[in-house]
C-alpha cells in the first residue's frame, strides 16, 4: 500500500479520491522528468485487502481529438485496441475479485448460522485456482 488507509462514505467518493491520487502521482512523475506512468493503477481495497476496484492511470489521461481513420497509423490502431482489451481485462479481474469476496461473506454467514459450508468453500477453492 502506498497511501494511508482512509474511510469513505461511499464507493463513488472513494473512486474520486483514488482518481485524484492517480493524477497527483502522474503529475509528480512528470515534474521529476519521468515518463507518464500509464501502466500504473490505483487499487481500491477493503481493510482485509479485498480489491473492490482497479483504476488504471491510462483511463485518466485525457484523449486528444480523434484522428480520422485515414490519419491513424496501424500502430495507433493496435495500441487503442490493446488499451481497450487491457481495460476490459482489468474490469473482469475486479469483478472476479468482488465475486470471491462475496463468496467469503456467504461462507462466513453460513458458518455463523451453523450451516454446512463445505460446498461453498469448495466452490471458493475452485475459483482461487483460476486466479
Amino acid at each position: 500500500m502506498i497511501g494511508k488507509a482512509k474511510t469513505f462514505s461511499d464507493r463513488q467518493e472513494a473512486a474520486q479520491e483514488a482518481a485524484q491520487v492517480a493524477r497527483d502521482l502522474m503529475a509528480e512523475e512528470l515534474r521529476n522528468g519521468k515518463a507518464l506512468p500509464v501502466r500504473w493503477k490505483v487499487l481500491l481495497a477493503l481493510d482485509d485487502d479485498t480489491v473492490l476496484m482497479s483504476l488504471p492511470f491510462s483511463q485518466l489521461i485525457p484523449a486528444a481529438e480523434p484522428l480520422t481513420r485515414r490519419a491513424r497509423s496501424p500502430t495507433q490502431q493496435y495500441d487503442a485496441i490493446e488499451r481497450n482489451h487491457l481495460a476490459e481485462a482489468d474490469r473482469h479481474i475486479t469483478q472476479g475479485q468482488a465475486r470471491i469476496a462475496a463468496q467469503k461473506l456467504r461462507i462466513a454467514d453460513m458458518q455463523e448460522r451453523g450451516c454446512d459450508s463445505s460446498l461453498a468453500e469448495d466452490f471458493l477453492s475452485q475459483s482461487r485456482r483460476c486466479w
